[in-house]
């Protein structure tokens, strides 16, 4: 077992959600025939519903989503991220959390439903049109937030008729890949500090700017959150972060 698969999962973050911005495509022909340009040169849109509710369920999804980030690092695969397994718990709890709130909100937005279609109708004037807004059957299908968790495949755990040849040369390709992982993890890890710090350095070299105490405890916070994403034990991160918190303390 590597140290990946010991010390770390795959998590995955999905997140539906419906779109009420519509092309209006009586609108588009009228613009592309006013100024005589061609029909794909041009695309009138509309926002067919606006509501509490939608603006909610967007900073929940934006919520879940930077959580997730905060407390994962980028995996090879899109849409993976490496999870350390000290954080499952925490994390899988917390997703819960918001999955909950989100569910809760969508549903209210549905109740109000055709309360909202008719202010739209009313907001949009000649642009509205019954055909852009789905059945509420159909509505409550776009809206879904899920989250998994898998373990880290073992990559030299080959289930193919190789020759003796080619396992050695496949295993030795998956070590040279392996290790590319490994530093793009470390990587990663140096550079949300860093990123943090010269936030703060930006703050504070700023005199028109209100330098805040959540400034420093976001750091704080970092900093122990670098020390369990450090998955690979990477000395030099622990030592940075140890002056960082000792120098933050004094």
């Amino acid at each position: 077992m590597s140290i990946l698969q010991e010390k770390a999962m795959l998590i995955n973050l999905s997140i539906k959600k419906a779109s009420f911005t519509k092309k209006d495509k009586d609108e588009t022909l009228e613009v592309a025939n006013k100024h005589a340009i061609l029909l794909k040169k041009v695309n009138v849109s509309k926002k067919i519903l606006e509501s509490n509710e939608l603006k909610k369920i967007s900073k929940i999804c934006n919520k879940i989503k930077t959580y997730v980030e905060e407390k994962s690092l980028a995996w090879e695969t899109r849409g993976l991220r490496i999870l350390p397994t000290a954080l499952f718990m925490e994390v899988n709890k917390q997703c819960n959390i918001y999955i909950n709130e989100f569910n809760d909100i969508v549903k209210e937005f549905i109740d109000n439903y055709d309360t909202e279609i008719t202010r739209a109708k009313i907001a949009l004037k000649t642009l509205y049109n019954p055909l852009d807004y789905m059945l509420k059957d159909d509505l409550i299908k776009k809206y879904c937030i899920k989250i998994n968790f898998y373990p880290i495949p073992d990559k030299n755990d080959f289930r193919v008729n190789l020759q003796e040849e080619e396992l050695v040369e496949l295993k030795k390709q998956n070590e040279h890949n392996n290790n590319k992982t490994i530093n793009n993890i470390t990587k990663q890890c140096f550079n949300k500090l860093f990123s943090a710090i010269n936030h703060m350095i930006e703050r504070l070299s700023d005199k028109n700017k209100i330098f805040r105490n959540s400034t420093v405890n976001n750091i704080k916070e970092l900093i122990e959150i670098r020390h369990v994403l450090n998955i690979t034990g990477n000395t030099e991160l622990v030592k940075r972060c140890d002056e960082l918190r000792d120098n933050m303390i004094k």
